[in-house]
């Protein structure tokens, strides 16, 4: 609802939220915006069927600056490229790639150049330096396995009704998610 959708966008304002999620907990951030962007992409896909224009370059705008807070939120901007690629929208698919891969190259780069690469070697190089630890794996699978459960069914759901496209975005960005989180936490602390 409207009212829902207004008091969410609200939480940023409040003195908690301003203080401590946005400079200590970045994520938090992340995450806000990451819901923003599927906000406005499910909002064009319900209203529109498709995800077009103005909605795309938000989305897109939206899901890289959730991207750039955390990086494992890069499973909102996959999930949009799936999404208009299983909808045969090849088009809006590779535009929204372009405009989001050209803007974290931009951003990227600018940061790199402006701390002497040392945004590039934190961000993407020591990340990719980290090794995949399957007790890690193995030791958070409590918390993934109910997760992947609730998917399953949802997919469930949704093939034994009639498809509704934004429900269908929304659930590939769940998975997407799911599949990511079952990657990422098997990397020594990660959850």
């Amino acid at each position: 609802s409207a009212i829902a959708t207004a008091a969410a966008m609200l939480l940023p304002l409040t003195f908690a939220v301003k203080v401590y999620f946005l400079v200590v907990r970045t994520d938090t951030l992340g995450v806000l915006f990451a819901l923003a962007g599927a906000i406005v992409a499910t909002s064009a896909v319900r209203d529109r069927g498709k995800l077009t224009g103005p909605a795309l370059q938000w989305t897109a705008l939206l899901m890289l600056l959730a991207t750039l807070c955390k990086q494992s939120l890069v499973a909102g901007p996959v999930a949009i490229v799936l999404f208009l690629l299983i909808c045969r929208e090849v088009r809006e698919a590779v535009r929204f790639a372009v405009w989001y891969g050209v803007g974290l190259s931009a951003v990227t780069a600018l940061l790199s150049l402006a701390t002497e690469g040392r945004y590039f070697f934190l961000v993407y190089r020591l990340q990719a330096l980290q090794s995949l630890d399957g007790s890690e794996l193995a030791g958070n699978m409590h918390t993934l396995v109910p997760v992947c459960l609730l998917l399953a069914a949802a997919w469930m759901g949704l093939f034994f009704q009639r498809q509704q496209r934004d429900v269908l975005l929304l659930l590939i960005y769940a998975t997407v998610s799911a599949a990511l989180a079952v990657v990422t936490c098997s990397k020594p602390g990660a959850l």
